[in-house]
């Protein structure tokens, strides 16, 4: 692989065989996971990186958590979580505090990416029943929601991610035909660049290097 891609080392640090979702804070020092449970009972967990100890910061309930971010000063979790009704809220969870009462966002259908400056965030909505999705942008506290994309006929990922430059945001679209992926970056003015990924199914997470510049890799991998 490309010197870029190359991994020198793997540790474990969930050791519960259940873990959904896990993300690590910008800093590396907190890992903030959901762990599932018979009954569509879910937990979210916070750890420090090199401690053994694991902090319940959500105790278990019957909900789905779609979405795991870090806000870029590493001292806010964002969440997305789904109810038995599959309507998805996003709430900003102090490492240090209580979840809130009030979400930020309600209509969301995935992980949260910020900007380089982290004053604002992407996200994407789809809407039941139809082959519709938006990709929209909204202020850190949810205000000022802006579509940025709107998708016909084609299956929007509601994983995308902020580009390091803040000039353009990667999600995945995938063809209802024959379900390959096709990598689309899209700039704040609405333009989209669009490449054919022949082959690929099962895209998940697109994720910049830190080079800049408008290569990536992805994975479908769970933990």
């Amino acid at each position: 692989p490309p010197n870029w891609f190359r991994i020198e080392s793997v540790q474990q640090i969930t050791f519960n065989g259940r873990t959904k979702l896990a993300t690590i804070s910008p800093d590396g020092k907190y890992l903030a996971f959901v762990v599932g449970d018979n009954g569509g009972v879910e937990t979210l967990y916070l750890k420090q990186v090199d401690q053994a100890s694991e902090q319940v910061k959500i105790p278990a309930r019957k909900v789905s958590y779609e979405g795991l971010t870090f806000s870029p000063d590493s001292q806010t979790i964002f969440e997305v979580e789904k109810d038995e009704k599959f309507m998805g809220r996003l709430y900003a969870v102090p490492i240090l505090s209580d979840r809130p009462t009030s979400p930020l966002i309600v209509d969301i259908d995935g992980p949260a990416s910020f900007s380089p400056s982290g004053d604002r965030l992407s996200f994407v909505r789809h809407e039941s029943g139809s082959t519709t999705s938006w990709l929209e942008t909204a202020a850190r506290d949810g205000s000022g929601r802006k579509v940025l994309l709107t998708v016909h006929g084609s299956a929007l990922s509601a994983w995308q991610a902020w580009s390091p430059t803040g000039k353009e945001i990667a999600t995945f679209l995938y063809s209802y035909g024959n379900g390959e992926a096709s990598l689309d970056l899209i700039g704040m003015n609405g333009s989209e660049t669009k490449r054919v990924l022949p082959e690929w199914r099962g895209v998940r997470q697109p994720v910049w290097t830190d080079r800049k510049s408008t290569r990536l890799n992805s994975s479908h991998i769970t933990i």
